[in-house]
């Protein structure tokens, strides 16, 4: 899922610089693919192929909130030193 975060993050930020919207601009791609996560949990047929189209996933929907999970807390894990937190729940 790496690879297709890091695209997503690429799309996301090619779009925010066409609309204009670059200046002071910040966004988490990682927290974005957390929330399409969460929306993917709920989705179906078509919402849920739009979620995990945007998410460049080939993983199964079933796994999806899984892995992303997984991710999260190994996030978690690699940052507890620094004490940052994320507050995304999966």
């Amino acid at each position: 899922m790496t690879n297709a975060n890091n695209q997503l993050a690429v799309e996301l930020y090619r779009a925010a610089r066409q609309q204009g919207t670059m200046p002071n601009f910040v966004v988490t791609p990682g927290d974005i693919v957390q929330t399409l996560g969460i929306a993917a949990v709920g989705a179906s047929d078509e919402t849920l192929e739009a979620v995990l189209t945007t998410l460049h996933t080939t993983l199964p929907a079933a796994r999806v909130h899984t892995v992303l999970r997984e991710a999260a807390a190994d996030w978690q894990r690699a940052h507890a030193a620094s004490g940052l937190t994320s507050h995304n729940r999966l």
